[in-house]
């Protein structure tokens, strides 16, 4: 069983239970077929304009949303400078680590060479 359920004042149908759906041709002419159709136009073209202005606000709210997040890029940029100049300091100040550990294994080594009588 099918309900015809339309909004419209034209329909003489409405909440008709049918055995059959119902053919529109067999019950309108050409004139109410026309506007009937320009009716569904006009209400899909007007939820089409509502459906814009909403993405349109979206859009605002985004591009707020945006900006925002520009400026935390902002300052994450001044951390990550800051972060590379003691990444410069430690390591030029491993550099000489590196070098005095070897040195002192070096002369460590030594010492013991001498000890042992590996070398006079």
């Amino acid at each position: 069983m099918f309900f015809v359920r339309d909004d419209d004042k034209i329909n003489p149908f409405k909440d008709v239970i049918m055995s059959e759906p119902i053919n529109i041709r067999d019950f309108y002419n050409h004139d109410t077929r026309i506007t009937l159709l320009e009716s569904s136009i006009s209400t899909i073209n007007d939820t089409m304009l509502r459906f814009e202005k909403r993405f349109d606000r979206i859009d605002e709210r985004f591009d707020r949303i945006d900006e925002k997040f520009d400026k935390v890029d902002e300052r994450f940029d001044k951390v990550d400078e800051k972060f590379d100049k003691i990444n410069e300091k430690i390591d030029s100040k491993f550099t000489w680590l590196l070098t005095f550990i070897i040195a002192g294994f070096t002369g460590m080594l030594g010492i013991m060479a001498h000890g042992f009588h590996w070398i006079i």
